[in-house]
């Protein structure tokens, strides 16, 4: 199995969405370096818009997000997006599995940093 098939599963994305490309980037002086999963689709596909209707896709925006960490490794999400232009003109974005729009997180480390938050205020709650 490639690397890229192992992340994509790992993700849970499923077609048309994969990993194309993994990358270890060395930080200096450091043992933490950054890990960056590079997501695309397969071509020619249609996609659901923020008004729940499919359209061919219009053009692209590369964006990155903050992902969990891969063990001691920081890891981010890289990938264009793709816009659609619906029936009345307006430039839309498409739904994305793993992040909320204009997002710059995952909604696994948005839920993970929520789970967190919630630990830190029940611990400040039993220590008064």
């Amino acid at each position: 199995m490639k690397q890229e098939d192992l992340f994509t599963i790992a993700l849970g994305l499923q077609a048309p969405w994969f990993v194309e490309k993994v990358e270890f980037v060395a930080k200096a002086n450091t043992l933490i370096n950054e890990l960056h999963l590079h997501v695309n689709h397969k071509p020619l596909q249609k996609f659901r818009a923020e008004d729940g209707k499919e359209y061919p896709v219009y053009d692209h925006v590369d964006r990155n997000w903050c992902h969990l960490n891969f063990f001691q490794h920081e890891c981010y999400l890289d990938g264009r997006v793709p816009h659609v232009k619906s029936k009345d003109a307006n430039t839309l974005q498409v739904d994305l599995p793993w992040a909320k729009p204009r997002s710059s997180f995952t909604l696994l480390f948005e839920a993970f940093s929520l789970c967190l938050l919630q630990a830190a205020s029940s611990l400040t709650s039993a220590v008064s």
